[in-house]
């Protein structure tokens, strides 16, 4: 690999504009025990006897703040713990220790004594932080080194024990960052790389003694807290930084369980180390799981097709939208709302702008498009390319249906010249690809990267010469369309071009998926994966040299490189950013069609070969692909997916053992409005499952027979009605209370358990066998009484005879078609009166509901409604407070934000983090991140910081994209013929 550097001056000015604070000279640094510190005017928290939490390293912040130390770290054992009690971790915090760099003749010059800040979790969650004030008095303070008293081991000479401080500073700057690096925060490049360089220093200084056979400078601190290297990769030796990361940065796919698991893109392969033995890449056999056989299935069907269907290739996933309104609208929808299920379990409040970056990459702005052209210009939209990794970079094309292709490629390339003038770096290209004359503009990182060709009805702009010549082989002849597979004929017909309010129709095929799985798709993912990571390593210490230089770092060791990332080639340093010959930039990786890889290492093809053979054990007999339709109007975004088939391994075998071939039809399930909560299920009582809870029911008491549960019908559900107890408990004031309330008044929570009834009698036989076991079993202890409603209708009250009326009861009811249970009085009552209306001030009684009217319920296996808020109400039943979600979110970036405070003065952090990082960080409730003076630190205008939380009244609860929705409706069916999924979801705005 060579490293050359392109446009100096120009990399020069981007680092001074970003204000970087100027080399401050020679350090001075000072190592001070916690247990000297001396406290003002508060004590170490001990003994406190009452209610300490438990914690674990990443759920509690340790912070310390040092007055006017330009670099200061708090050093303890903290991260090698497992959970421990608050008692413990005070312990262990005052046999901890600081090292701090008080910048050039501090000791010599300043005052007598250090002062600082100490802030601490509280002894009760969701208590205020402690916050210690301390001072260290000259006596306390050791110039580079713990004393040797101090030290658990001796055998360093003076002369090293006085010349460690910078050692013992890079200890405490590794352990720092290791830590942050450990909780996947916002500016991880910038820790790993800091992290990385300060393990240099030390292993430098370990390496020279080992090999000078003199008494060499050691990290005091190192001996005594114990070496950093190997830890959970992430806290592994420096040079081995991009060679194992976290496989969750780099999932790309985010959705429906049923459709990762189709296809498998969250299963990495493990990353290798480069090596010279070669194995030939089309030697390595790939998936071998058979083709669905559609023939059956598509047997008569003939849909009609999207136009653009018939130049997309077979082999490629696509997005048909029917018009490009629909398609503006649909990418709205996704940027405003953030993919709103997807984004209410997302923990990161960041925009990564992908939308953003992709128009401005092809030059095709689809808002100005759709303003300008219309519809007169653009029928109808299509979206396609070789694979779904778009955050990282893929070979996207952009499809459009015209009558007037001419028109739009010249206006298309008209953005490509502004694009070219606005950018020093771009190049105007022409050249031929199969039939069409093609026009492009490309930059050395690929930010703009725009082909656009025009065929007979259509025009389409893509990032990829690869990709057009894929289409251009269609067009040709030489590759199938999609158009004429059996896989989009089938669910084309499921879903029919032309239904109402479709947004877009979404087909996977086989050929797709399979590609992905290929040895070329897997082991090259894992080969960019290698490569992003040291191009970020290398944009960090390019942008951050100065910050880099004042730290006194030593340089990055360039040759290790080479040896570290195959086929990385030229590296270029340029305005934007390192580039490398063949994998790119980290604005846009080379998508992998493009990567040219005919050899790879003996290890990357053993590690495929164990990968596919356990890929292939998820799977039954077929290998098969994915159709989705949506639907969006002005109150609602639905969506329907279909899965065929499911993997053999999937998460779903359990549910579908219990639901079996039976469906929800009807009124099962009691749907009802009012609901804040709703789930129901299909129940299959011939099951194994069933049947085997019924026989070991049937061993524990006499007088159920062989099978205790031969009543149960094919159905069963649980919902919670609206209640004020519900707002209650998110308005107490932390968790214990909210459970406290939740304890004291379980009666008045509205929660139902209805389950179907086949054989009343014996379900009856059953109730009266539970009843005789109590009874003979604790005789006297419990009381069932039998009430009545107003208008006759009886349920049994089951209670403690040791508890007076009002106390918590157990209340039961049964009708022809069903068993009731609740806690709640009222909700049981509610629950039979939707099942026989009760008469009218008329006397008059309303009639009964349609049995057999088609099921309401989206899926006929499993239903799931509710409102927003019932997340929040599930937190709490999880022992969660909900109120902590979008707060802890919003504090997670707040490392990243102090740093940049720090290394650019004057800066706004939050500008300086998304020119870093491309990723612009959000407060999840709307507010902005400001710098408290006070606290000598960034917080957020809303939520505070972690040495002061705030919990306002106003604050948003619920995540940004779910606050304007009323309710949401999921549906699972299990089209057990073809061993398939159907997953219908439907968002209802306000």
């Amino acid at each position: 690999m060579q490293l050359r550097t392109r446009l100096a001056p120009a990399a020069l000015s981007v680092c001074l504009a970003l204000g970087v604070a100027a080399p401050a000279g020679a350090q001075d640094i000072v190592v001070v025990n916690v247990a000297d510190l001396e406290l003002d005017g508060s004590e170490w928290p001990a003994d406190l006897g009452r209610g300490l939490g438990w914690f674990r390293p990443g759920e509690f912040e340790l912070r310390l703040a040092l007055d006017g130390a330009p670099e200061a770290y708090l050093v303890t054992a903290l991260d090698d713990q497992g959970w421990i009690g608050y008692e413990g971790l005070v312990a262990e915090l005052r046999r901890g220790a600081i090292v701090a760099d008080l910048g050039p003749g501090a000791i010599l010059e300043g005052s007598t004594e250090l002062r600082g800040t100490l802030t601490l979790p509280a002894p009760e969650r969701g208590d205020a932080p402690l916050r210690l004030r301390f001072r260290a008095p000259r006596g306390a303070l050791s110039r580079g080194a713990l004393s040797r008293g101090a030290l658990s081991r001796g055998a360093l000479s003076r002369g090293a024990l006085e010349s460690s401080g910078p050692l013992d500073l890079a200890y405490g700057r590794a352990r720092h960052y290791a830590q942050l690096l450990g909780r996947d925060l916002p500016g991880s490049a910038w820790f790993r790389h800091l992290r990385g360089r300060s393990l240099a220093q030390l292993e430098a200084a370990s390496d020279a003694s080992e090999g000078s056979g003199v008494d060499a400078p050691h990290s005091s601190l190192e001996l005594r807290f114990g070496s950093i290297h190997g830890r959970d990769g992430e806290l592994g030796p420096w040079r081995d930084r991009w060679r194992t990361d976290d496989a969750a940065t780099f999932s790309l796919v985010s959705g429906g369980r049923a459709l990762a698991e189709n296809m498998q893109l969250d299963r990495m392969l493990p990353l290798t180390v480069p090596a010279e033995d070669t194995v030939e890449l089309d030697s390595i056999e790939g998936v071998t799981v058979a083709a669905f056989d559609w023939g059956p299935l598509v047997e008569g069907l003939d849909p009609v097709r999207d136009a653009l269907a018939a130049h997309i290739p077979a082999d490629q996933y696509a997005l048909y939208s029917p018009s490009l309104d629909a398609f503006s609208r649909l990418l709205d929808e996704l940027e405003a709302d953030g993919a709103p299920v997807v984004a209410a379990l997302e923990t990161r409040a960041r925009d990564a702008r992908t939308r953003q970056m992709y128009e401005r990459q092809l030059c095709a702005p689809l808002g100005l498009v759709a303003r300008t052209l219309g519809a007169l210009v653009v029928r109808s939209v299509a979206v396609t390319g070789g694979d779904p990794y778009l955050r990282t970079g893929t070979d996207l094309a952009l499809l459009f249906e015209t009558p007037g292709p001419g028109v739009l490629a010249e206006w298309l390339h008209g953005q490509q010249r502004a694009a070219a003038e606005a950018h020093a770096l771009a190049r105007t290209v022409e050249t031929t690809v199969g039939p069409w004359s093609v026009r492009g503009v490309v930059t050395p990182d690929r930010s703009i990267s725009s082909w656009v060709a025009s065929g007979a009805d259509f025009v389409v702009v893509s990032n990829s010469i690869r990709q057009l010549e894929v289409l251009a082989q269609v067009e040709a002849g030489n590759l199938p369309a999609a158009a004429e597979s059996q896989e989009y004929r089938f669910f084309r017909s499921r879903y029919p071009l032309g239904t109402e309010d479709e947004t877009a129709f979404v087909i996977v095929p086989d050929a797709a998926i399979r590609t992905w799985c290929s040895p070329l798709w897997r082991i090259a993912t894992a080969r960019r994966t290698r490569a992003l990571a040291y191009l970020e390593d290398i944009a960090v210490a390019w942008r951050f040299a100065p910050v880099l230089e004042r730290l006194g770092l030593p340089p990055v060791p360039r040759d290790d490189a080479s040896r570290a990332i195959d086929g990385l080639g030229e590296l270029a340093l340029t305005v934007d950013g390192p580039v490398s010959e063949h994998y790119g930039s980290i604005a846009f990786l080379t998508p992998i069609a493009e990567l040219a890889l005919t050899h790879v290492s003996k290890r990357e093809a053993e590690l495929y070969d164990t990968w596919r053979d356990g890929f292939e054990r998820n799977w039954s007999n077929f290998f098969d692909p994915i159709g989705a339709s949506v639907r969006q109007t002005e109150s609602s975004l639905a969506v329907d997916l279909s899965v065929i088939p499911l993997i053999l391994g999937s998460d779903y075998r359990d549910m579908i053992q219990v639901v079996g071939a039976q469906s929800l039809e009807g009124r099962d399930g009691d749907p009802h409005e009012g609901a804040v909560v709703h789930f129901t299920s299909a129940l299959d009582p011939e099951g194994e499952e069933i049947q085997e809870a019924g026989r070991d029911l049937s061993g524990f008491v006499d007088g159920f027979g062989p099978n205790a549960l031969s009543w149960l019908g094919d159905w069963w559900s649980i919902h919670a009605d609206d209640s004020e107890l519900l707002d209650e408990l998110l308005e107490a004031e932390d968790l214990n209370d909210a459970w406290d309330t939740l304890e004291a008044d379980l009666d008045l929570l509205p929660v139902v358990f209805e389950v179907g009834v086949a054989k009343p009698l014996a379900l009856a036989g059953f109730l009266t066998a539970i009843r005789a076991m109590a009874e003979s079993s604790a005789p006297g202890l419990v009381d069932w009484h039998t009430d009545q409603t107003a208008d006759g209708r009886a349920f049994v009250r089951v209670a403690s005879t040791a508890l007076s009326d009002d106390e918590l009861a157990l209340y039961y009811s049964t009708t022809p078609r069903s068993l009731i249970v609740s806690f709640n009085r009222e909700a049981l009552v509610a629950a039979l009166d939707r099942w026989n209306p009760p008469a009218d001030e008329n006397g008059e009684r309303p009639a009964r509901p349609d049995e057999t009217a088609p099921t309401p319920w989206l899926g006929e296996s499993v239903a799931f409604e509710f409102e927003p808020r019932a997340l929040l109400y599930l937190g709490l039943m999880d022992g969660d407070d909900p109120r902590e979600l979008p707060l802890e979110a919003s504090f997670a970036n707040l490392p990243a934000l102090d740093e940049w405070h720090r290394l650019f003065p004057g800066r706004d952090p939050v500008e300086v983090h998304e020119e870093l990082f491309g990723e612009r960080l959000v407060c999840p409730s709307g507010g902005t991140y400001v710098w408290d003076a006070e606290a000598g630190r960034m917080a957020s205008s809303v939520y505070g910081h972690p040495g002061a939380p705030q919990h306002p009244a106003g604050a948003q609860v619920l995540p940004p994209a779910l606050r304007d929705l009323a309710r949401i409706r999921l549906g699972l069916t299990f089209e057990t013929a073809v061993d398939g999924l159907r997953a219908r979801g439907e968002l209802l705005r306000r």
